[in-house]
């Protein structure tokens, strides 16, 4: 979030991984135990990113005061504007329940007065928070931001997800 607080998402990446293991195993086999473990383990995959997602926006929407704004990136349509190119990249990027995410923290920011806006997502990790300036060469690294203009430095991420929040105010 912009107020320097990551939630990892290593023990779902670590979860769905092991579940597309066993899952492609299963698939090999074909047989009707097989397909019946099968359904049991999409439903055991569903409720735990449902459990996940739960707890995150939880997380997010408890910290704020009664009366704030959460933006958050309009991600409709992602999935045919993403380029990854490795194959568990894009299993990732397609197994990713941001909708369901999105739903949880608006009805939970709702609960609690919180106001939700959604943002124009483009080019938020080329943008520098500081200075406004984009270019592709602010991110030499994957993980860190260096503004070829300003000069400020900071997480990518960090950085990254400062940007809504200035597209939605107008600063």
């Amino acid at each position: 979030s912009s107020d320097n607080r990551f939630f990892a998402g290593k023990r779902v990446k670590e979860h769905a991984r092991r579940l597309f293991r066993l899952r492609r195993a299963l698939q090999a086999k074909g047989t009707r135990s097989a397909k019946r473990h099968l359904r049991r383990l999409r439903q055991r995959e569903n409720r735990f990113r449902a459990d996940v997602n739960h707890c995150v926006s939880k997380r997010l929407v408890e910290t704020l005061p009664p009366g704030s704004v959460i933006v958050m990136e309009n991600l409709t349509d992602i999935r045919e504007r993403m380029q990854a190119r490795r194959a568990q990249q894009r299993r990732e990027m397609h197994n990713w329940s941001f909708g369901q995410l999105q739903a949880f923290v608006a009805y939970k920011a709702e609960a609690r007065g919180i106001q939700v806006v959604f943002a124009d997502p483009r080019f938020s990790s080329q943008a520098c928070s500081h200075c406004g300036h984009v270019s592709r060469s602010n991110r030499k690294v994957q993980s860190w931001f260096s503004c070829v203009k300003c000069g400020y430095q900071s997480n990518a991420d960090l950085n990254a997800a400062r940007n809504p929040a200035l597209r939605a105010t107008g600063a």
